[in-house]
């Protein structure tokens, strides 16, 4: 944490091929979600459930590629519980 605003930087490395590895705490979950949008991160289908109307904005990227395509994505979030909602497991960690 660091900053008046108490911001944290956290990151995993996730590889699905040839098998879902790397240092992400769901790699098959992630991996699945990954296949299923063909890498499209704004086509995720999430998860259902409430979240708190708290403030507190949450900012999340990814980089790499799919298949073979690029992935380069970032998006901001009204909160935890806003993002692992729209997210699923990709960005569960």
């Amino acid at each position: 944490m660091s900053g008046s605003e108490k911001s944290a930087i956290r990151g995993v490395l996730l590889q699905c091929e040839p098998s879902p590895h790397g240092r992400h705490p769901k790699a098959a979950e992630a991996c699945a979600a990954f296949d299923k949008t063909r890498g499209n991160l704004d086509a995720l289908p999430g998860k259902r459930g409430h979240c708190t109307m708290q403030h507190a904005p949450v900012t999340v990227a990814a980089r790499g590629s799919h298949r073979g395509e690029a992935v380069n994505w970032k998006k901001t979030f009204p909160n935890t519980c806003a993002m692992r909602q729209a997210t699923g497991p990709v960005f569960d960690f």
